[in-house]
């Protein structure tokens, strides 16, 4: 808990438009200020403060997609006390208003248009809303502890020897009550939100908590050493989901290439309808805690769940509540499905109950857990089951759908009226964990005897087989007439690199709402004829199954999962019995003989089947075998076609599955202009690299796939083509550009020249490629960036920006398939900003709540945005120049919504900039001064580490510039307050300047130089732009800012600019010919990239050596290199070494 500084409980809070009165407001209750102060962020609109003064953007700073966005605005209110400030943000329809508070997440209103609060808020009103805008998120609550069931586990070597881990299990969040923070209310009950609790998904994550559980009183579950029991009914309760715990608040992982998974279940209580399941899910260890730091609960409450099926009952997703278009389900008074699903590659190892069991590879082409809308859910209520990401069918091995009926059930060969023991081995092509994943073979083991799974026994599949291979797959799938979805998302081999990446195990018991469970147990399809291959799966009648009669007759059903193992191939399961200590090892079997496919059973003790291999395998030396001592969410059923379709129909059918998503257009040839770059060495030789850019994806043509009818014009959506997300993205397709004529970007060389206004288009902005689909990636740390600006031809209100995102590299095409056009037509972009003018994020169209902008005729906002780590290099016009890191606490391009987005999200807008004119120096950047903006300037910013390794923290961002071969010494700060004078980044310089400035130091709050340095070793990928500022015209970079402060005081004045310059439509109308040229960029060791003679771009350059000049230069300073004219004494303990002929350092 956060505690709110005494000196803002009694503050007073004066805002003003219409609408409600004084008297009104300060009798609502903390709780009750919610619905009015936050709103639902969807229906707020603009309003002006009255108690208040012009915005002050200050370094909330701005860049366009093109040519403006919306961005948070700064003011300082005067009916604020002691005159603390305000901040004001608008966002699209929104308005964010937060005060100056030493907490790590800062207060945060959101106003309606007609709501007036002009009165003083009682103190418990105060005390209680910050506290709620600092606990934003999915919240914990603390009525009934949180007491995870012991569950132990074992790990296997080769020979049999195992370890006993003190495991435990955990319930599924969706299982859990939620209800208010601050009382027993319930969020949701039955299966309906409370809507004043849940007015939108950010607002309820705060509003509401997940609370302990009770396990065996409210769900039945219990554990007794190495065996979980899962009760179907208890009281109120139907079914249950836990999975596996390495400690409290982490999922175990379970890596599985080359390795087998053994466990003994008991589903002699286990009835037709009913399915107790053990699979691994692609979920996050932490449950999400990481990439989404709204859900304050984690694995340690069973959050982050996803699986094949993206299901959309989840009630919370990434963080918040999928409230969005919630549905209450019409036959289920438990459930219901929002907008959102959450899909993941999954592993059915086990789907059972007494008369029938499948295991059942589910593969998506999706990475991890991953938040689904529209095509990408793949919903059978619209008819795309098959053009989702996921696989839901999934290639399953059940034994009595594959024509063998005698071999799963009571008194058969696997006999369910007794436990027995199920091993999945999970063989690769190589019998390496670093394999592709080949097949996945079945052995039970029973009353001391090894049983072989059952042979396929239908027409279609030749051989026999009794394991899932993709050759299994792919001869099933046509045998039964079902759609090969496993094939078309990767097979197994997708599978295995979920395997090889990590897997969380769950363990659930449930019945199904949806096909009654039919698709396991008994004839399905109901139309087809039961002698059709696969129709016939189990021998349950076709009217069993129905939850309300199944959940009233047979209550007392249950399932018992124990002994559950891992290790490698045959270490885990044998005929003799084992001890179950923490060092346990296993006597060897006998062993017989045979003839057996690949990787099928040729031996063990008591195996009476075929020992000789087929040609060329051999069966190995007889390795121990060991037995145990003792004994999901809605599963959708495979659709097969039942009707034939012509041979056209089909083929298309298929390409229209496989080419859903962000699609790529065929108008205009993509031809990215060639940019050449240089990679150094320590001692100057650089060696060129055939490089090019490629235009932001924002810049593009959009228009139909199968026309040239715009799918965004001006700053509208055509709302046919684009009616949600997904659907646009399948219907849209971003076009090549024709760079000079549309955009006037030009390249020659090693120069990039980027016009401000060419033909209709304002500004642009590339990304530097590597090759045609991926973009380089700048790897910094103790490393320095140099380049060659011109800035002599952009004036005052104009940016030439040159900075580090932390993008992915191939555009997000692998973590989102239906991104089809990635890197190679710029795709992906994202910064500290969390821009909301991005039309497409992660894939889909951010179309949700798209609101135009009201000042500029091109943009507009949606409901998301897109953050993550930003450097900024260099944003400058001839007047004015800035440097400034901005760390987030995600990892990546991480979309956001609501709260995370804004000032007080998951970035630092604001960033730690070093602008010499900020700093009190006004004589060193521009026109005619020491550095010349009237001529080319190569800037050098070094990314200093603790240590000096690539490896070590960040602790300083040097700056120097060369020009005229003078290397000049960035300017030392000159302002009071900062002592003593520095002219590089710190976290100490940081700490310092927002002080001295009185900013709030969002900078430290989100991790500081650390924070930058982890994305710098990660590596980002380089933007340049040029762009002017709807927002606040620039004056944060060049002018005096904000307008209502003196320019006198601490960090007001910027450049020279006049505070009425740098208008959009002025500078638009008055400048259009000015622009800017980036050229040289260089990157190599501390000191490699510069020199003050030139250095001839041949493959294999060197440079010459300077003289050696003097001075008192503090850590890390310049101390040295031909044409310096500085102090060259260090202060101790620093000494002067020299790094390169042209540039010595204190170190």
């Amino acid at each position: 808990m956060v505690h709110c500084p005494a000196h803002f409980q009694a503050r007073q809070i004066l805002w003003h438009t219409a609408g409600l009165n004084a008297h009104s407001i300060t009798k609502l209750p903390a709780p009750r200020l919610l619905p009015y102060l936050f709103g639902d962020l969807g229906r707020i609109s603009r309003f002006h403060t009255i108690h208040g003064t012009p915005p002050d953007p200050q370094q909330l700073r701005y860049r366009p997609s093109p040519p403006g966005r919306a961005t948070p605005l700064r003011i300082r209110d005067a009916g604020l006390e002691d005159d603390i400030p305000a901040y004001k943000m608008v966002l699209g329809n929104t308005v964010e208003i937060s005060t100056q508070l030493p907490v790590a997440r800062l207060s945060s209103v959101f106003v309606r248009p007609d709501l007036s609060i002009t009165a003083m808020f009682p103190t418990t009103a105060l005390v209680s809303l910050c506290l709620l805008a600092v606990a934003y998120g999915q919240q914990i609550g603390t009525l009934t502890a949180e007491n995870h069931p012991v569950l132990t586990s074992q790990t296997c070597v080769a020979g049999g020897t195992c370890t006993t881990q003190q495991t435990s299990v955990v319930l599924d969040s969706n299982w859990r009550y939620l209800h208010q923070t601050t009382s027993t209310t319930n969020c949701y009950l039955g299966n309906e939100w409370d809507t004043t609790l849940c007015p939108d998904p950010t607002t309820c994550a705060a509003n509401c908590a997940l609370d302990g559980a009770d396990y065996a009183g409210t769900y039945g579950i219990t554990t007794s050493g190495n065996a979980l029991t899962l009760k179907f009914v208890t009281g109120a309760n139907v079914g249950s989901r836990v999975y596996l715990m390495e400690n409290e608040s982490t999922y175990q992982l379970f890596k599985l290439l080359n390795q087998e998974f053994t466990f003994t279940v008991d589903v002699s209580k286990l009835g037709c309808g009913l399915n107790g399941a053990l699979y691994f899910t692609e979920m996050d260890a932490d449950g999400g805690l990481a990439r989404f730091p709204t859900n304050k609960a984690g694995a340690k409450y069973g959050t982050g769940y996803c699986d094949s099926q993206c299901p959309h009952d989840i009630k919370f997703i990434n963080g918040q509540a999928n409230i969005l278009n919630w549905t209450p389900s019409t036959n289920n008074a438990n459930t219901g499905t929002g907008m959102f699903g959450t899909c993941c590659n999954e592993m059915d190892i086990w789907e059972a109950n007494m008369i029938s069991s499948a295991y059942t590879p589910h593969v998506c082409t999706v990475s991890g857990q991953t938040q689904c809308s529209g095509i990408d859910c793949g919903d059978d209520a619209t008819g795309n089951r098959y053009n989702g990401v996921c696989d839901k069918d999934g290639c399953d091995f059940n034994s009595f759908r594959m024509g063998v009926k005698n071999f799963f059930g009571p008194g058969m060969t696997v006999d369910t009226t007794q436990p027995f023991t199920v091993v999945t081995q999970f063989i690769t092509n190589d019998n390496t964990a670093t394999g592709t994943l080949s097949q996945i073979n079945r052995i039970y083991v029973q009353n001391g005897k090894v049983i072989q799974n059952s042979f396929t026994d239908i027409a279609g599949i030749s051989p026999a087989v009794n394991a899932i291979s993709d050759n299994f797959c792919n001869q099933q799938k046509t045998a039964v007439g079902d759609i090969n979805s496993f094939e078309q998302r990767g097979g197994l081999k997708t599978m295995g690199t979920a395997l090889e990446k990590g897997m969380v195990l769950a363990l659930s018991l449930w019945d199904d709402y949806a096909a009654n469970m039919l698709w396991l147990d008994s004839d399905y399809p109901l139309n087809a004829s039961a002698s059709a291959p696969g129709v016939a799966r189990g021998t349950c009648a076709t009217n069993s199954g129905v939850p309300a009669t199944v959940e009233a007759t047979m209550p007392n059903d249950q399932v018992i999962f124990s002994n559950i193992r891992t290790g490698p191939i045959g270490s885990t399961f044998s005929t003799t019995g084992v001890t179950t200590t923490s060092s346990t090892s296993s006597s060897a079997p006998t062993s017989p003989s045979g003839t057996v496919p690949e990787f099928g059973q040729c031996g063990g003790e008591e195996y009476t089947g075929p020992t000789v291999c087929v040609a060329p395998l051999h069966m190995p030396s007889p390795e121990p075998l060991l037995l145990p001592v003792s004994s999901k969410t809605l599963k959708q059923p495979a659709c097969p076609i039942t009707e034939m379709f012509p041979t056209t129909a089909l083929v298309s059918s298929c390409l229209l599955a496989i080419a859903y998503g962000q699609q790529i257009g065929t108008l205009t040839p993509e031809v990215h202009p060639v940019l050449t770059t240089q990679t150094c060495v320590a001692g100057g030789a650089c060696t060129t690299t055939q490089n090019s850019v490629v235009l932001d994806s924002n810049w593009r043509y959009l228009h139909q796939t199968t026309s040239t009818t715009n799918c965004y014009l001006g700053n509208e959506w055509d709302t046919t083509l684009c009616p949600d997300p997904a659907t646009c993205a399948a219907n849209c397709a971003l076009d090549g550009a024709d760079y000079e004529g549309t955009y006037g970007i030009t390249t020659s060389g090693d120069a990039l020249t980027l016009k401000f206004v060419t033909g209709a288009n304002v500004g642009s902005r590339v990304y530097l490629l590597e090759n045609e689909n991926t973009y380089q990636i700048f790897k910094l740390l103790n490393q320095e960036f140099t380049f060659t600006v011109d800035v002599s031809q952009l004036g005052c209100g104009l940016n030439g920006a040159l900075y580090f995102s932390e993008m992915d590299a191939d555009g997000g095409v692998a973590r989102f398939p239906t991104n089809k056009a990635g890197a190679a037509y710029g795709t992906g972009y994202c910064d500290s900003q969390c821009p909301h003018d991005i039309k497409f994020i992660d894939g889909a169209a951010n179309i949700i709540n798209w609101t135009p902008d009201t000042n500029n005729a091109n943009t507009g906002t949606g409901f998301f945005g897109t953050c993550c780590n930003e450097m900024d290099i260099w944003e400058a016009n001839s007047e004015a120049s800035a440097y400034t890191p901005h760390t987030c606490t995600v990892v990546g391009q991480t979309q956001c919504s609501g709260i995370d987005c804004i000032m007080q999200g998951v970035c630092d807008k604001d960033g730690c900039d070093f602008n010499s004119y900020r700093m009190g120096v006004k004589t060193f950047f521009g026109p005619g001064l020491t550095v010349d903006t009237t001529q080319p300037i190569t800037v050098v910013t070094q990314f200093i580490t603790d240590d000096n390794t690539a490896t070590g923290t960040l602790s300083q961002i040097n700056r120097i510039y060369v020009q005229n071969g003078k290397v000049i010494q960035n300017s030392f700060t000159d302002i009071a307050g900062i002592s003593p004078a520095v002219n590089s980044i710190t976290d100490n310089f940081c700490n310092q300047q927002k002080t001295a400035v009185g900013d709030i130091n969002s900078f430290e709050q989100r991790g500081g130089l650390p924070t930058m340095g982890d994305a710098l070793q990660r590596g980002m990928v380089l933007a340049l732009s040029l762009w002017d500022d709807y927002e606040a015209n620039m004056l944060w970079l060049d002018s005096d800012y904000p307008l209502n402060a003196s320019a006198s005081a601490p960090g007001v004045a910027r450049g020279p600019c006049a505070t009425t310059s740098g208008v959009p439509a002025t500078v638009e109308a008055t400048m259009p010919n000015d622009q800017v040229i980036f050229s040289n960029i260089r990157t190599g060791p501390i000191g490699s990239t510069f020199s003050t003679t030139g250095v001839t771009t041949t493959s294999s350059t060197s440079s010459s050596a300077p003289t050696s000049p003097s001075g008192t230069v503090p850590e890390f300073g310049q101390c040295g290199g031909e044409d310096y004219t500085g102090p060259t004494v260090c202060v101790a303990p620093f000494t002067c070494q020299v790094q390169n002929p042209f540039f010595s350092q204190c170190l």
